[in-house]
């Protein structure tokens, strides 16, 4: 992911709930299947017009956009198959 598009969604949620270190993404890696794939950066969005500004933003870049809520499945459909954009509920 580009730099500029990081700081574009970033902006869209505040810099505190944009998360790109290795450490953030992480945790953000797996869910409760045997998947295991890094996201490029975890939104924490705070409304719904927040969540559709990331997913039109995303979309318009191609960048994927994974959902997530607790991340207890067993399918990996938490996890960022081909790296993109994690948000968390």
């Amino acid at each position: 992911m580009d730099a500029a598009l990081r700081d574009r969604l970033g902006a869209l949620v505040g810099t505190r709930n944009a998360l790109f270190s290795p450490g953030d993404l992480r945790s953000y890696g797996y869910d409760a299947s045997i998947e295991r794939a890094l996201p490029d950066l975890v939104l924490v969005p705070a409304s719904a017009e927040e969540v559709a500004a990331i997913v039109t933003a995303c979309c318009a870049a191609s960048v994927p956009f994974i959902a997530r809520g607790a991340g207890p499945g067993l399918a990996g459909g938490a996890t960022a198959a081909r790296g993109g954009v994690g948000g968390r509920s």
